[in-house]
């Protein structure tokens, strides 16, 4: 055993997901727009086998979200628009489960409802500007709880 009961281990397993959405663009005036979406996300992680300390089998996940929300937009000018976002999932599974040296382990399971918001720039690609970007902030309460942001920038030739 190592210095302090501590263990470790390294796994690899595979992971597929696929996802499916439909919506609606409305346009007004000034460069404004709406953004009604549905959105349906499947995804899977096999299971896999270890040893720390015991052994461990964990059982492969399957995650069903549905995600239903609105984005509007507007110009900010110089090409760039501004964009905010709210939408509502729902996990309809994603239960993890397992076993410990043979014995079953607690589950774990995202199942629930969040609440996602959005909030950011966006810079599309032009024949006078090859330049793309987008610059965000996102938010989710609910099952899930956190904050992040996303920075990318592309060059279109």
């Amino acid at each position: 055993m190592p210095w302090g009961g501590a263990y470790g281990y390294n796994v690899r397993t595979g992971y597929w997901g696929a996802h499916l959405g439909i919506g609606k663009i409305y346009r007004f005036d000034r460069g404004r727009s709406l953004n009604v979406y549905g959105k349906f996300f499947l995804n899977r992680k096999n299971g896999t086998s270890f040893e720390a300390g015991g052994h461990y089998d964990l059982d492969s996940v399957t995650s069903k979200k549905l995600r239903l929300g609105a984005r509007c937009s507007a110009e900010a000018g110089k090409g760039w628009n501004w964009y905010a976002g709210l939408a509502f999932e729902y996990e309809f599974d994603g239960e993890a489960t397992g076993t410990a040296d043979g014995a079953p382990i607690r589950a774990s399971s995202t199942k629930g409802s969040n609440l996602f918001g959005e909030l950011g720039l966006h810079l599309d690609a032009t024949d006078k500007n090859p330049w793309q970007a987008d610059i965000g902030l996102f938010g989710t309460c609910g099952k899930h709880q956190g904050i992040g942001g996303a920075v990318s920038v592309a060059y279109r030739f």
